[in-house]
């Protein structure tokens, strides 16, 4: 155990210590410490959260040869507009956790989005019923996750979007 000074009083302080006994601060080792913690925990529970969708949305297709995923896929009824609102939703509550754990705005757009491709390729063959009865691209499908889950992210953790993906969010929408 060695002392160190409070970052906020200057007091002589253990290094072990979560608060500063003079001035009640939080020390910075013990927030560090604690946030990584945190991080960890939120990153170990969004994976099982990621992990719990797949097992109920049936991602065991997704993970099987491609034969029975196209077969799977092509006999699939198209994502429906509550389907959509429920991937919304999850992909929106793993942007803003992975972000609140200060994960990378970009790694976490395309982590959440990839899940939400793979969902509905894997559940729905890629169709989504209110864009038609054809299967989508691959680029139209990441175009409309992500567009999905940062709007959601806008509704659900406003101050974690970066400015510059505020103001792309506020012009596409102007564009519509």
């Amino acid at each position: 155990m060695a002392l160190i000074k409070c970052i906020h009083c200057g007091a002589q302080i253990s290094d072990q210590a979560i608060i500063c006994p003079k001035c009640g601060q939080s020390t910075s080792t013990a927030s560090t410490v604690k946030n990584n913690k945190t991080t960890i925990q939120i990153i170990r529970w969004g994976t099982l959260g990621i992990l719990a969708i797949f097992a109920v949305l049936g991602g065991q297709q997704l993970i099987t040869n491609h034969s029975i995923r196209e077969s799977y896929s092509s006999s699939s009824k198209p994502a429906s507009e509550k389907d959509i609102y429920l991937y919304r939703g999850l992909g929106s509550s793993f942007l803003c956790n992975s972000l609140a754990a200060n994960v990378d705005f970009k790694d976490a757009i395309n982590i959440a989005a990839t899940t939400y491709v793979q969902v509905l390729n894997g559940r729905h063959g890629g169709i989504v019923k209110e864009a038609g009865e054809e299967k989508l691209t691959e680029k139209q499908l990441f175009a409309g996750a992500e567009y999905q889950i940062i709007s959601g992210g806008l509704q659900y953790c406003p101050r974690d979007i970066p400015d510059n993906i505020k103001a792309k969010m506020e012009e596409t929408r102007n564009n519509q």
